[in-house]
């Protein structure tokens, strides 16, 4: 019986708040330039692969 009344009262506290006074979360809208570094740039022709590196370390 103490439970129902647990419920019951809290769900008579939360119906005091109105819904206009919860406001959902809103994320900012924001925009942002990302320039590119000379690290992203490949000079070479045919540039190496991982593939022969990452076998040499299995052997």
């Amino acid at each position: 019986m103490k439970r129902w009344a647990l419920i019951i009262a809290l769900i008579l506290v939360l119906s005091l708040v109105p819904g206009w006074a919860v406001k959902p979360a809103v994320a900012g809208i924001t925009e942002e330039t990302i320039y590119p570094t000379d690290d992203v740039y490949v000079y070479e022709k045919y540039p190496d692969s991982n593939e022969n590196k990452a076998l040499m370390l299995i052997l």
